[in-house]
């Protein structure tokens, strides 16, 4: 038995569908979108793109540490001492 109605099937269907379109459209319409942006700042040469990307990765990363270790504080009991008083 299925958790989901079967009247539920077709508009379902549509929905996922159209999400699917979505997103390849942004994924293809990213490339050139990236390619005018180097474009407009100078960037012709890809060891000078990827420096110009590289700063902008290394923060995602650390966002990404800050949040596991926020997690993990939250997780261990060691969360926020204002609720410990």
């Amino acid at each position: 038995m299925s958790p989901v109605s079967d009247v539920w099937y077709p508009t379902l269907t549509v929905f996922m569908l159209a999400i699917g379109f979505v997103l390849t459209a942004s994924f293809f319409m990213l490339k050139p979108w990236v390619k005018q942006e180097l474009r407009r700042q100078g960037i012709i040469e890809l060891n000078v793109a990827m420096a110009k990307v590289d700063p902008f990765v290394e923060l995602d990363s650390m966002k990404e540490k800050f949040e596991s270790s926020k997690l993990k504080e939250m997780e261990t009991g060691g969360g926020n001492p204002e609720e410990e008083e």
